[in-house]
């Protein structure tokens, strides 16, 4: 492990805080906010599914829009665990999925943003 980390700079090796956990929560929570935000705009019947010529074959409830960040806070709260899980093991492990468990909230900010997006402006 000493070869790993002998040319790190300190910031790589350093102990995660509780403001790093806290950033992930925020993060994995921003998703069902942004959602639940957007939920009374919407029409009672969004398209749920799109074939690949941009057709809707699919129509939902807009409540479905809430399945995707309700499965990225239990995948956020999965990913903080395994930062402390990691961390409590290794310094350098837990630095490492902290940055992995930002990159997968962001993604999932990302996508349920373009799914509000594209539920509320189809609506119009």
């Amino acid at each position: 492990m000493f070869i790993i980390r002998f040319g790190l700079p300190h910031s790589m090796t350093a102990e995660l805080t509780r403001t790093h956990y806290i950033i992930l929560f925020v993060l994995a929570l921003l998703p069902l906010i942004v959602a639940l935000i957007a939920l009374p705009f919407m029409p009672d019947t969004v398209p749920a599914h799109r074939s690949w010529g941009g057709i809707v074959d699919r129509w939902g409830s807009k409540y479905e829009t809430l399945v995707l960040p309700a499965i990225a806070l239990v995948t956020g709260l999965f990913m903080i665990w395994m930062t402390k899980f990691s961390a409590g093991k290794d310094d350098y492990a837990g630095r490492m999925v902290f940055c992995i468990s930002v990159g997968t909230a962001l993604l999932f900010i990302a996508i349920t943003i373009w799914l509000v997006y594209d539920r509320l402006t189809f609506a119009a």
